[in-house]
C-alpha cells in the first residue's frame, strides 16, 4: 500500500489518511487499509477523540483482513479511550 512509502502523516492530512483507508477497505484492499490506519495512529499527536472514532473502522479493515490480533487490540485500545473520555470532568 501506498502508506509504506510515507514516512509520516502531517495533522492537515488526517482526515485525508482516514478517507482513503476507508476506501481501500471497501474496495476490497483491507490489508492496505491496515497499513494506512497503522501509519495514521503512529501520529503521536493525534488526538484522542479522533483515534477513538477511527480505532473502530480500523478494527474492522483489521477483520476483513485476517488479522484479528491487531482487530482485538484497536478494540481494547477504543474501549481504554472510551473510559478516559468518560472518566474526565
Amino acid at each position: 500500500g501506498f502508506a509504506a512509502y510515507l514516512k509520516s502523516v502531517r495533522p492537515d492530512e488526517w482526515a485525508l489518511w482516514h478517507e482513503a483507508a476507508q476506501l481501500l477497505a471497501r474496495h476490497g484492499a483491507p490489508a492496505a487499509a491496515v497499513e494506512a490506519y497503522q501509519a495514521l495512529f503512529a501520529t503521536a499527536n493525534l488526538p484522542a477523540e479522533l483515534r477513538q472514532e477511527w480505532l473502530a473502522d480500523a478494527s474492522q479493515a483489521a477483520r476483513q483482513a485476517g488479522d484479528f490480533a491487531r482487530s482485538s487490540h484497536w478494540d481494547q485500545e477504543a474501549a481504554a479511550l472510551a473510559v478516559r473520555a468518560s472518566a474526565a470532568p
